[in-house]
């Protein structure tokens, strides 16, 4: 699953706009929307939406 359907899957759970979300981590509501759709954002960016809807991104090594 991609990360951008995860976070509007998230936010939608939680019944928050996009507004309400730009409102609550400090970022344009086009950031948002960017993500969602599968641009690119920095992965900070991602980490501010993430905490704003209760997760966290934890980075792992990758088996070889």
């Amino acid at each position: 699953m991609k990360s951008s359907t995860i976070l509007r899957d998230i936010r939608r759970e939680q019944k928050m706009t996009i507004c309400e979300l730009a409102d609550r981590s400090g970022l344009h509501r086009n950031t948002i929307q960017r993500v969602e759709t599968g641009g690119g954002v920095s992965l900070l960016n991602y980490e501010a939406m993430l905490a704003v809807l209760g997760y966290e991104i934890e980075i792992m090594e990758m088996e070889k």
